[in-house]
Parts: structure tokens; sequence; C-alpha cells
């Protein structure tokens, strides 16, 4: 299933997954809580802390996991460089959630 998210908010559970397929190039913001970021293609794992931004760098899949309970925001490139405009129908990254 693809999910437009332009700009999403989530609540995820303590543990909980978010996996993003297909993300290069959108950010992750941690709102509340700590959050383990592991991206296909990366070498290293980044923890993510309330108030820290992660740049999705590759086009693979990327999985977080909420350390305690955590809230996060997800934003489409477009969105950062202040475009009116949205991504392709092809380029939307595509979302799963386990909580």
């Amino acid at each position: 299933m693809n999910i437009d998210i332009k700009r999403q908010t989530l609540d995820l559970a303590d543990e909980g997954l978010l996996a993003i397929r297909d993300g290069r190039m959108s950010r992750v913001h941690s709102l509340e809580g700590t959050l383990w970021v592991t991206e296909e293609g990366e070498v290293k794992d980044t923890i993510l802390r309330r108030g820290e931004t992660y740049t999705i760098r590759n086009a693979g899949l990327v999985v977080i996991t909420s350390l305690g309970k955590s809230r996060i925001t997800l934003e489409e490139p477009a969105l950062q460089r202040g475009a009116a405009r949205s991504l392709a129908a092809g380029d939307v990254p595509e979302l799963a959630s386990c909580a």
C-alpha cells in the first residue's frame, strides 16, 4: 500500500515499528521519545532523541523502532524545499506500521 505522506505526524507505542520503502530524502523528526533508525545501505544505525531530525539517504527500506512511547513527523522532500508540488505517484514513500 502506498500512502502519500507529504507531512504526517504519527504516535508509536513502546517497541512500535514503522517501515518506509523508497523514502529517499524524506525527513524523520522525533517530537517525543527515542527512535532507532536502521536504513538499508547505511553501515551504522542512528538513534534519534527528542528534537532531532534524520534525512533518509537511500531509496531502500528504512525501519524505525520506537524505544518507548514516541511521536514522529515524516516530511517528504518537496515540503522541505517549500515547493507546492507533491512527489510523482511512483516516488511516494510506502509506509507500514506494526504497533
